[in-house]
């Protein structure tokens, strides 16, 4: 028995230490996968790359033994982001995780140049903004109070109505088209196919003949995009489009809130008084 018990004692030590090394690469892969490896060896000068991760990492043969450079610039601003001379390198370079600054912008391009003794590759890198997960929402209105929740004042007598969706208060993302017809408003959205738009949740609220907006009009019932909904009987509505989903932002347009904008003041001018 004792005998047993030393066998078992040496094989918990050796499940620890295999549960430890397993972590350990995990942590490394998990580390690793924030910079987009690059292989120099397989570039040409004037290539252009781009990812959404948070930096790049650069690998290239050195044979033989040389002097390397690595210089990183942003490429609008000409700001020199990265500069390093590793010295004589033989072999495999490896530059190590570089991780490069947040600039607000959907998209910043860098130029990196990449010199070997008397050789230089030069080529661009796009960081791309990290897609963004379980963001909001809401077809363009006035605002319903604060500073993001919008709503839509519809004239219900017009068969159709179509205003921009916008994401996030910062980008347009789509449209919305509220349709009329034998007392019956129905709501459809569609997303920029660039966006890659994955939808959580599109919930539709209803306020007839609103004579402010507020965020009331959530309190109503509410329906799903594609629903018929019975506005028989009113001449206006204010309807709020609120979406849940995660999408890719790069190439999206701007988007400022103006209250001044002419859609936002024509549905004003619908609120009965």
């Amino acid at each position: 028995m004792p005998h047993k018990r030393l066998i078992d004692g040496r094989g918990c030590r050796m499940k620890r230490i295999i549960f430890f090394f397993w972590i350990g690469v995990l942590l490394i892969t998990s580390a690793a996968a924030d910079c987009l490896q690059i292989d120099a060896d397989t570039l040409a000068t004037g290539a252009s790359l781009s990812s959404r991760m948070q930096g790049i990492r650069i690998q290239a043969t050195v044979e033989p033994p040389a002097d390397v450079r690595l210089t990183i610039t942003q490429t609008d601003t000409g700001t020199v982001i990265y500069d390093n001379t590793y010295g004589e390198r033989s072999g495999t370079f490896d530059s190590g995780d570089i991780y490069l600054p947040y600039t607000g912008q959907a998209a910043t391009e860098y130029t990196v140049s990449l010199q070997i003794a008397d050789d230089t590759l030069t080529f661009t890198y796009t960081g791309l903004q990290a897609r963004l997960e379980n963001n909001s929402a809401y077809a363009l209105g006035p605002r319903m109070g604060g500073d993001w929740p919008m709503a839509t004042v519809i004239d219900l007598s017009q068969s159709g109505t179509t205003v921009p969706i916008i994401a996030s208060n910062l980008y347009v993302i789509g449209q919305a088209t509220f349709a009329v017809s034998d007392g019956m408003l129905t709501v459809s959205t569609s997303f920029a196919a660039s966006a890659n738009v994955t939808l959580q949740s599109q919930r539709v609220y209803v306020l007839g003949n609103p004579t402010a907006v507020s965020a009331a009009v959530k309190q109503q019932p509410a329906y799903a995009v594609g629903d018929a909904i019975d506005v028989t009987g009113l001449k206006t509505a204010l309807v709020c489009v609120s979406v849940s989903l995660s999408y890719d932002p790069f190439g999206l347009s701007n988007f400022t809130y103006n209250a001044n904008d002419s859609v936002i003041q024509s549905q004003v001018a619908l609120l009965s008084h």
